[in-house]
């Protein structure tokens, strides 16, 4: 069908070219996380209208406009993709792809393709103008010669490929993936390192340790850090220590846990030297509960971790049906590793699902919970609320046991990472990295808040100084020798590289809060 630029059709191909190009920013913005640079819309404007200057060239490029599309709900949801997030994803299982295309993930993918349809069928409709054709052929030139530019390996050049968001997405994700599989090479070699913990001391002070890990916990939303609703009560006022400068050491569970686990270390992970190699070395029962699914021995750095436990839970593994698996149905299992007979002290890691995103996903309806107008906030901070349950069961099960059996613990409360302070998502700032940590034992008879800042990358020595262990390693350690740090800025953390804590974006003090009259509404 051949359009004529007669009326009423003269402005068809100026409309069309409008069209293409709010296409083209919307096909960024999701691409680019939310961050479209001017010269990346401008790129995909100009692929798109080669379908009718030169289809050829539109067909050649094809599949990088097809890898946008693909990625467009993802960095529309989780931003632009950084390597820890390309490591969660190649480690996803199968309830989790099911979590994830979700209706809503659905339906973006259906209007995206519906709408990138419509604007292809209506740009190979086009029948340019000899001098709109002159205009698109040097605008066109012009364009790839500044992309050009931009990926030569020229030394000291401005321009590399991460200049381009969009045309950095395939290289970027295909370097990511490499990484990963040396990861996976390098942990199974780690298998045939031998374990280099030195033990200088151990006297043990308490029966039982539990330490409950959560997972995508930011402080600021807790009432025990000061957020105006009560999502924390029973944190809010139960004896013990709290920490107000913990900072994690990453920003993504993958990155995180292991090197809150293990010996620090700049350059890489030494996942053989982990708290459960050195717990196990000096005769503690170790356990591993988790409601974080399992992946093979080798194929996760967390559940390398894991598999170093005496005692493997996974409770996915003994519910693999189940589209939905609450923290405190882990209950049962945590009490009989508490009450299991063993001479031996215990230490007892419960890994949470807590408040991963698709919060209402981690909700048992049948627990109370907040109901705001702000849906997603009510989800995320009623996660907050149904964890501080949860911690006030385990604490009276530790209780229960002392009190029957005489049994001393101390249970040590902190979280892998936080989330954005507004978008309530992944990000690389100094807000996400401020996560709780608490410190519970049977003999604290008050609350005490410890100000020193505190290095999740040095946490490792938090645990063994907790468990009663003394190493050389730690007074050998020349990159961190101890969790209490002197400036928070200078605290080591992760992102892409090991970087210091003051260099990321500081927090504002912006957060989201419920309306005026929703704040002391209480969970139902």
């Amino acid at each position: 069908m051949k359009i004529h630029h007669n009326q009423p059709f003269q402005y068809y191909n100026y409309l069309i070219f409008i069209a293409t190009l709010l296409f083209a920013t919307l096909l960024c913005w999701g691409v680019s996380g939310n961050q479209p640079h001017v010269h990346d819309i401008l790129l995909i404007w100009v692929i798109i209208n080669f379908l009718w200057l030169k289809p050829i060239v539109f067909k050649l490029l094809s599949p990088l406009f097809l890898a946008w599309i693909l990625f467009f709900p993802i960095g529309l949801q989780y931003g632009y993709p950084t390597s820890a997030m390309i490591f969660s994803a190649l480690e996803t299982n199968r309830n989790e792809v099911t979590e994830f295309f979700d209706p809503f993930t659905l339906w973006i993918y259906l209007g995206i393709i519906i709408l990138t349809l419509i604007i292809l069928f209506l740009t190979k409709k086009i029948r340019a103008t000899h001098k709109q054709r002159q205009f698109f052929y040097w605008f066109s030139i012009i364009l790839i010669l500044v992309f050009i530019g931009s990926i030569i390996p020229i030394k000291h050049s401005y321009f590399k490929w991460h200049f381009s968001k969009i045309l950095n997405l395939i290289p970027y994700t295909t370097t990511s993936y490499h990484i990963y599989k040396n990861y996976q090479n390098n942990l199974q070699e780690l298998s045939k390192k031998p374990i280099d913990w030195k033990v200088s001391a151990y006297v043990p002070k308490y029966k039982n340790h539990v330490f409950v890990l959560g997972e995508s916990m930011s402080k600021y939303y807790m009432s025990s850090y000061g957020y105006p609703v009560k999502t924390t009560p029973f944190l809010d006022n139960v004896n013990g220590i709290k920490y107000n400068q913990f900072i994690s050491p990453a920003g993504h569970t993958t990155t995180s846990v292991p090197r809150l686990l293990t010996i620090p270390n700049p350059q890489k992970v030494e996942f053989q030297n982990s708290i459960f190699s050195l717990a196990n070395q000096v005769g503690i029962e170790t356990y591993w509960i988790s409601n974080q699914d399992h992946v093979g021995v080798f194929d996760n750095e967390v559940s390398y971790i894991a598999n170093q436990a005496n005692h493997l839970y996974f409770y996915g593994d003994h519910a693999p049906t189940k589209t939905h698996r609450f923290d405190h149905e882990m209950l049962a299992e945590i009490e009989k590793a508490i009450n299991s007979p063993s001479d031996k002290p215990k230490f007892i890691a419960i890994h949470l699902m807590g408040s991963h995103p698709r919060f209402v996903k981690r909700l048992d309806n049948k627990r109370p919970r907040f109901y705001f107008d702000n849906d997603d906030l009510a989800d995320y901070l009623s996660t907050i609320y149904q964890t501080d349950m949860f911690l006030k069961e385990i604490y009276q099960l530790l209780h229960t046991a002392n009190k029957n059996n005489n049994q001393p613990f101390s249970m040590v409360y902190t979280s892998d990472h936080g989330l954005h302070q507004t978008k309530l998502k992944h990000d690389d700032t100094q807000f996400t990295l401020r996560t709780p940590l608490f410190k519970l034992s049977s003999d604290d008879s008050e609350r005490i808040e410890n100000n020193t800042p505190q290095a999740g990358h040095g946490f490792v020595w938090f645990l063994a100084d907790w468990l009663g262990i003394k190493t050389h390693n730690q007074t050998r350690n020349t990159f961190l020798s101890r969790t209490e740090q002197e400036n928070p800025d200078d605290i080591p953390i992760f992102f892409e590289h090991t970087q210091a804590y003051g260099n990321l974006t500081p927090f504002d003090g912006q957060l989201l809060m419920p309306k005026a009259d929703e704040i002391q509404a209480s969970p139902k």
